[in-house]
C-alpha cells in the first residue's frame, strides 16, 4: 500500500481492471491505474459505515478472485 491522506494505492496479484469492474457493479469507484495498481481517492467527508462497507465489498471481490 502507497499514498498520503485519502489518496491510496494498492498493488495486487489479480488484474486490478477486473477488481475495478467488480467494485463498480457493486456501486463504487475505484481506479486502475495499472495493471495490477488500484487507486482510492474517497472524499473527505466519507462515513465510517461508507468505508468498511467498501473494505467488506473489497475483501469478498479479492476472496473471488
Amino acid at each position: 500500500m502507497r499514498g498520503r491522506g485519502l489518496l491510496i494505492a494498492i498493488d495486487l496479484a489479480v488484474s486490478a481492471k477486473t477488481v475495478a469492474l467488480a467494485a463498480e457493479a457493486r456501486g463504487y469507484l475505484v481506479n486502475a491505474v495499472q495493471e495490477r495498481s488500484l487507486r482510492f481517492a474517497p472524499p473527505f467527508i466519507i462515513t465510517h459505515e461508507e468505508l468498511t462497507g467498501f473494505l467488506s465489498a473489497l475483501e469478498e471481490i479479492l476472496r473471488q478472485g
